[in-house]
């Protein structure tokens, strides 16, 4: 799975457009209007993996009763 993340630039809260693939197959793409102008840490609500803890995206399951129960063998974050 990859999120290509195509940034409006100009300056900080600037729009974006987003394109989600699954084995290199978009499966997804849509509008950001407004991105956020700070950075994420692995210390609060970001980007979790495997489990879904602080704000979850849908009211349809339990914040910390939603953890993958799968194997996840790699995780890699590229920065373009």
């Amino acid at each position: 799975m990859s999120f290509d993340f195509a940034y409006d630039g100009g300056g900080l809260h600037k729009g974006a457009e987003g394109t989600l693939y699954v084995n290199g197959r978009q499966v997804g793409q849509g509008r950001i209007e407004h991105t956020m102008g700070a950075a994420y840490s692995l210390a609060g609500d970001t980007a979790d993996v495997g489990m879904d803890v602080w704000s979850p995206v849908t009211d349809d399951y339990d914040p910390w009763d939603n953890a993958f129960s799968g194997a996840i063998d790699k995780i890699t974050i590229e920065l373009k």
